[in-house]
């Protein structure tokens, strides 16, 4: 089904390199929390 009113998300068209860059940074920033908080945790625990 194609939408043709302007609506949210707005359609727009992204290079394949800067799409494998956003998802690498998401991923990499989850790593980081997930770390934080297992040694949150980790800490808790001791």
């Amino acid at each position: 089904m194609a939408r043709t009113e302007p609506g949210w998300p707005q359609i727009e068209e992204f290079p394949p390199s800067q799409c494998l860059l956003i998802v690498l940074n998401e991923e990499w920033h989850h790593r980081l929390d997930a770390e934080r908080d297992l040694d949150t945790l980790a800490i808790k625990e001791n």
